[in-house]
């Protein structure tokens, strides 16, 4: 018997690991203004430098149902967040696009599940902020460290 032979199939890059503690089975759509988004070459952006929305990445829930990054602590009880279950293509930068110009589109983020701290963060390349985990919490997401 010959042993496993392994070899690349593709370009290196990215990998992100799975975020979720458990089942997930609850999302709810955003609509999501992709113009209000980061993009750092290193890491710590919401977007990648391949153009995809990171696993992890943490989606304000208005009231009005609008979408946009946390930037700051939650104003009201309305205000709640979801997370990205799963990379997302929303940026062409092969085709020109840049975050600034890419149109706003629907994602559906996860509520009410249970994602790992560690994961999370390392997907994103830092740590979650004060704001984004009570909006988290407030969005139904536990954050188990």
């Amino acid at each position: 018997m010959s042993p496993l032979k392994s070899k690349a199939v593709g370009a290196a890059g990215a990998t992100y690991g799975h975020i979720f503690v458990g089942p997930w089975d609850h999302t709810h759509a955003v609509r999501l203004d992709v113009s209000a988004l980061t993009l750092e070459a290193g890491s710590g952006g919401q977007v990648d430098e391949k153009g995809y929305l990171r696993p992890g990445s943490v989606i304000q829930i208005d009231a009005g149902g609008t979408g946009g990054a946390i930037g700051d602590p939650p104003t009201n009880a309305d205000q709640r967040a979801g997370i990205v279950p799963e990379p997302l293509k929303i940026v062409d930068f092969d085709g020109g696009e840049t975050v600034a110009t890419a149109p706003d589109l629907d994602v559906a983020v996860a509520i009410n599940c249970a994602v790992n701290r560690a994961i999370v963060e390392d997907n994103l390349g830092r740590a979650l902020t004060a704001a984004e985990l009570g909006a988290l919490a407030n969005g139904g997401v536990q954050v188990l460290s």
